[in-house]
């Protein structure tokens, strides 16, 4: 690996907060295929603005994460959808 993985730099607490998130949640060690039980999409990726979210659910919790991706080139308003619990950023 010759990329220089500086302790301080955002991409090394970027990947190291996801690394948390997977051992802490359910949501993100699946390991069969992710059915309707399991996500449900938001937008579509081949639309004019390049959106595309989706919310990742797990039976045995009673949290769900929301996750979007904006690969356009403007900034896009995200409407977040209804949650029996409040939504906060990751």
């Amino acid at each position: 690996n010759c990329f220089q993985w500086g302790i301080e730099s955002e991409l090394y607490h970027f990947t190291k907060k996801m690394i948390q998130l997977r051992k802490k949640y359910p949501h993100f060690r699946k390991s069969h295929f992710l059915t309707d039980r399991d996500i449900h999409w938001y937008g579509q990726w081949h639309s004019d603005d390049h959106f595309l979210a989706f919310k990742l659910m797990d039976e045995s919790d009673p949290l769900s994460f929301y996750i979007a991706f904006n690969a356009g080139n403007k900034s896009i308003p995200i409407i977040l959808p209804k949650s029996e619990h409040r939504w906060e950023l990751v």
